[in-house]
C-alpha cells in the first residue's frame, strides 16, 4: 500500500513538474488582473534603457539632443543631481525657448520598444518638476518608430498636455505623476515624453523614476496549435509546437520566427527569435561605399570605392536589435534574417555622405528596407539598389571628394590682391614649398583680406611667410595703373622705344613660326599643337582671346611672353606650359567633370590675370577627383633663368628718387 501511494505521488509530482516547466518556458498563465512592470528607469547614470528622440542612447556620458523640428540646442541633456531630493533625474535643457501652440515640436524621450496591445491598459508613473523658474508643457504619447514628427504626424496622444511649473526647490514640488489606465493602440512600440512650450531660457524640466506597467485583464488556458497537446494541471505531459523547444535556443544573430503563447494566453503566435540559430542568417544586405565625384547619389561608371578609412554600417531591426560592421575596402555585406531593417552609415574621419542624405532620420540611413520573400527597398530605382532572392544588393553609400581642387607653388611667390583663396586638403599641406634652386618657399600675398587656406588647417608655407590681411593691406600699385605684362603696357613700351616696326603680324601660332625670336602680333587665336620655342626671346601680343590646347616648351636661356587683351583659356588636355602668360581679363585652367579625373597642370613660369586692371581673375577648373586629397591640380614652378633673360622692354625699371641741390 505504501509502495502504491509513493508511485502515485511520484506520478503527480512528475506531471506537476512538467507542467510548471512549460509554464515557465512559455509564460502561458498569468493571474487575473495582475500588474506587470514592463520598464523601470531611475536615470542614475547615462546608461539606461531610455533613448532620446534622435534614436540613440547616451554618448560619452551625455544624452543626445532630442529635437523635433528646429528648436536650436534644446533637448534632453545629462543627468541632473538633486541630492536634497534624493533624485538624479534627466533634464530637458532649454537654451532657446520657443513657445509652441498645440503642435508636437520639442524634445522627445523614447522608452524601450514593446509590443503594446489595445486589449489591455497601461499605467505610467514618473516624477517631474521644473528647475530655474518658468514652465513647460509635458505630454505623453505613443509612436511606432524613432522618427522626426513635425506637427505631430504619426503621433498618438495618450493623455492631455500638462503644464509643469513647480520649482524643484523642495521635495514636495518634485511631484509623482500617475497616468493610469492608458489605452495604447496595437502596433505602437514606444512611449514617448514630449516637452514643448517652455517659457524661460533658464528652464530645466526634470524627469525621474519612470515606470511603465501593464494591467493584465484576461486569464485562460491557451489553446494549442497543430501538433501540440493541451496540459491542464491534472492532464498529461504537454508537447511543444512545431519549431519550438521547451527552452528558447541561444541566438547567434538577428532573430527569426518561432511560436510562443500570446499575451492573452488564448493562442499560439509567431515571435521573432532564432529557432534554430541558422535561421538568423538566411538573407543578406550588401553594397558599396564609393567616392561620389559628381555628388548625384548614384555610383556611376568610373567612380572608385572609398578606401581612405573605416566606415561603420549599423543594421537595426524593427524590434530594436542592432549590429554594427565596418568596411575599409568600400564593400560591405552582412547576413540577416527576414524582417524590416534600417541601415545607417557613419564614422567618416573627413568628408560627408552624399547618399543616403543627412536629412533622413537618423542621418544617412536607409529606412524600412524589407528583407525576405517580400523584399522591398523604398528608394528611387536610379540609385541602383535592388532585391535578389530576398537579399538587398547594391545598397550603396556615396561620399563627397575628400578635398576640392587646389594649387601649389614651388619656390615661387603668389599674389591675389582680392584675397588669396586656396582650399588646402590638410593641416600638413602648404600653399608654397621650397624650390629646387632657391631652396626657399614663395611668399603668399593676400592683398587687403586675410588669406583663406580652407577649413582643414593648411598654411602659406613652412615658415608661414604671408603678406597682406584685413588689418595690414598690401595691394599692387603702379603709376600707370597697369601691370607691366599687360597688352597696353607692352605696346606703349614698344612704341616709346621706337621698335614698333619690328612687330611681325602673323595669323597662327605653331612650331614653324616660333623658331625665330622676335615680337609677334595676332588676333584671337587657338594653339592646337605642342610648341617648342627656338633660341632667344619671344613676345606674342594677342589682340583678343588666347586658347591653348597643346603643351608649350621654352628651352633654358630663352624666354616667351604671351600677353592678351582678353582672356586666356588653357584646355583640359594641357599638362605643361612654360613662359609668362598675361591676360588683361581672366585666366581659366580648364578641366572635365568628375568622375573623369584630370591630369595635373605644371606651369614653369608666371601666370597673370587682370593685368589690364579692368576686371578679371584666376579660375581653376582642373580637378583630380579622389587624388585631390594629396595632389595639387596645378603646380607653379620657379624659372630663375626667365628673370635673367627677359628682354628689356618687358622689364620694369627700378628708379630711386632723391632731392639734389641746384
Amino acid at each position: 500500500m505504501i509502495k502504491n501511494v509513493m508511485k502515485k505521488n511520484k506520478l503527480q509530482l512528475l506531471i506537476l513538474a512538467l507542467f510548471l516547466s512549460v509554464v515557465f518556458s512559455f509564460g502561458l498563465i498569468k493571474p487575473a488582473n495582475a500588474a506587470t512592470t514592463i520598464f523601470s528607469e531611475t536615470f542614475e547614470s547615462c546608461n539606461g534603457s531610455f533613448v532620446s528622440g534622435d534614436g540613440f542612447s547616451c554618448t560619452s556620458g551625455l544624452w543626445q539632443s532630442a529635437n523635433w523640428g528646429t528648436i536650436g540646442a534644446d533637448g534632453w541633456a545629462n543627468i541632473q543631481s538633486y541630492p536634497s531630493l534624493a533624485h538624479n533625474g534627466i533634464y530637458y535643457a532649454v537654451s532657446n525657448p520657443i513657445t509652441y501652440a498645440n503642435n508636437y515640436q520639442g524634445g522627445a524621450l523614447f522608452s524601450p520598444t514593446y509590443n503594446y496591445d489595445s486589449s489591455t491598459t497601461y499605467n505610467v508613473n514618473f516624477y517631474t518638476g521644473v528647475a530655474g523658474g518658468g514652465s513647460c508643457k509635458l505630454e505623453i504619447g505613443a509612436v511606432d518608430k524613432y522618427q522626426t514628427m513635425p506637427n505631430g504626424i504619426g503621433y498618438i496622444t495618450l493623455s492631455p498636455a500638462e503644464t509643469i511649473s513647480n520649482n524643484v526647490a523642495t521635495a514636495s514640488n518634485y511631484a509623482l505623476k500617475q497616468k493610469s489606465s492608458l489605452t495604447i493602440p496595437t502596433g505602437k512600440k514606444y512611449i514617448v515624453f514630449v516637452v514643448y512650450g517652455c517659457t524661460s531660457e533658464i528652464t530645466n524640466l526634470l524627469l525621474d523614476d519612470v515606470t511603465i506597467i501593464s494591467n493584465s485583464t484576461v486569464v485562460a488556458t491557451p489553446t494549442t496549435p497543430p501538433g501540440a497537446t493541451a496540459t491542464p494541471p491534472s492532464g498529461a505531459t504537454p508537447t511543444t509546437p512545431p519549431g519550438a523547444t521547451a527552452t528558447p535556443p541561444v541566438s547567434t544573430g538577428f532573430r527569426a520566427n518561432r511560436l510562443v503563447c500570446s499575451a492573452d494566453g488564448m493562442a499560439w503566435v509567431e515571435q521573432n527569435y532564432c529557432a534554430p540559430a541558422s535561421e538568423c542568417n538566411m538573407y543578406s544586405i550588401s553594397g558599396n561605399i564609393y567616392l561620389d565625384s559628381n555628388e548625384n547619389g548614384v555610383k556611376d561608371s568610373g567612380e572608385s570605392l572609398y578606401t581612405a578609412g573605416n566606415v561603420s554600417i549599423t543594421i537595426a531591426d524593427s524590434f530594436g536589435d542592432t549590429k554594427t560592421i565596418t568596411s575599409s575596402s568600400g564593400i560591405y555585406s552582412t547576413n540577416v534574417a527576414a524582417g524590416t531593417y534600417r541601415i545607417t552609415f557613419s564614422g567618416l574621419s573627413e568628408g560627408s555622405f552624399t547618399y543616403p542624405e543627412s536629412t533622413t532620420f537618423p542621418p544617412n540611413s536607409f529606412n524600412n528596407v524589407v528583407i525576405g520573400s517580400g523584399c522591398n527597398i523604398p528608394i528611387p530605382p536610379e540609385k541602383g539598389a535592388d532585391c535578389s532572392s530576398g537579399n538587398a544588393v547594391n545598397l550603396n553609400a556615396g561620399i563627397t571628394n575628400m578635398s576640392k581642387p587646389w594649387f601649389q607653388s614651388v619656390g615661387a611667390d603668389m599674389r591675389w590682391d582680392s584675397g588669396f583663396t586656396n582650399p588646402l586638403p590638410s593641416s600638413l599641406t602648404f600653399a608654397s614649398i621650397a624650390g629646387l634652386e632657391s631652396q626657399m618657399p614663395g611668399i603668399i600675398f593676400s592683398g587687403e583680406t586675410d588669406p583663406n587656406f580652407g577649413e582643414r588647417g593648411g598654411k602659406a608655407n613652412i615658415s608661414n611667410w604671408q603678406v597682406g590681411n584685413g588689418s595690414y593691406r598690401e595691394v599692387f600699385t603702379d603709376t600707370h595703373n597697369l601691370v607691366p605684362t599687360s597688352y597696353r603696357f607692352l605696346m606703349a613700351t614698344i612704341n616709346s622705344s621706337k621698335k614698333e616696326n619690328t612687330i611681325k603680324t602673323i595669323t597662327n601660332i605653331d612650331i614653324s613660326n616660333m623658331s625665330t625670336s622676335g615680337i609677334y602680333k595676332i588676333g584671337s587665336t587657338t594653339i592646337n599643337t605642342p610648341i617648342i620655342f627656338g633660341a632667344g626671346n619671344f613676345i606674342i601680343l594677342v589682340d583678343g582671346n588666347l586658347t591653348i590646347n597643346g603643351n608649350i616648351t621654352v628651352p633654358s636661356g630663352s624666354t616667351a611672353i604671351f600677353s592678351a587683351t582678353g582672356n586666356i583659356n588653357i584646355g583640359s588636355n594641357v599638362t605643361r606650359i612654360e613662359g609668362l602668360y598675361s591676360a588683361d581679363g581672366t585666366v581659366t585652367v580648364g578641366g572635365t567633370a568628375c568622375p573623369n579625373s584630370d591630369d595635373q597642370l605644371n606651369v614653369a613660369g608666371t601666370i597673370v590675370a587682370n593685368a589690364g586692371r579692368t576686371g578679371g581673375t584666376f579660375v581653376n577648373e582642373r580637378d583630380l577627383c579622389a587624388s585631390n586629397i594629396s595632389t595639387p591640380s596645378i603646380v607653379f614652378t620657379e624659372r630663375p633663368d626667365f628673370m635673367i633673360n627677359y628682354p628689356s622692354i618687358a622689364r620694369q625699371s627700378t628708379r630711386a628718387w632723391q632731392e639734389v641741390s641746384p
